[in-house]
């Protein structure tokens, strides 16, 4: 997350993606939030925006 404590969604996505493309091109905001659930995390709205 780049030190950052909050990331919109948006914004991680890509970040995963240049990290490891093999793994996160194409994924959504389904993709991520059922590969943080089973951490316990979850997502939350901010602004108004989940």
């Amino acid at each position: 997350m780049d030190g950052q404590r909050r990331v919109r969604t948006e914004v991680i996505l890509p970040r995963l993606a240049r990290h490891n493309p093999e793994e996160y091109d194409g994924w959504a905001f389904r993709d991520l939030t059922a590969a943080l659930a089973p951490h316990g995390i979850a997502p939350v709205k901010s602004d108004g925006n989940k």
